[in-house]
């Protein structure tokens, strides 16, 4: 049985930062809009979902828009 996962807050941060803290969480990113050669240092999410404090199943997908 997988464990539960309360999604963290990555508004706002960089892709490169997001990516490091849903990892750490055992969740994956997708990026709806991603562009070839996206700069994940220096381009931010804009919105996420699910939102942050919902509760998802490890390993779950959390969709972003940068």
């Amino acid at each position: 049985m997988k464990n539960e996962i309360t999604v963290p807050e990555i508004t706002g941060l960089t892709v490169q930062e997001a990516e490091k803290i849903l990892k750490e969480c055992k969740l994956e990113m997708y990026i709806n809009n991603e562009t070839e050669g996206l700069d994940k240092q220096n381009t931010v999410v804009t919105q996420q979902t699910p939102k942050a404090g919902i509760t998802v199943y490890e390993g779950s997908f959390v969709y972003v828009d940068v």
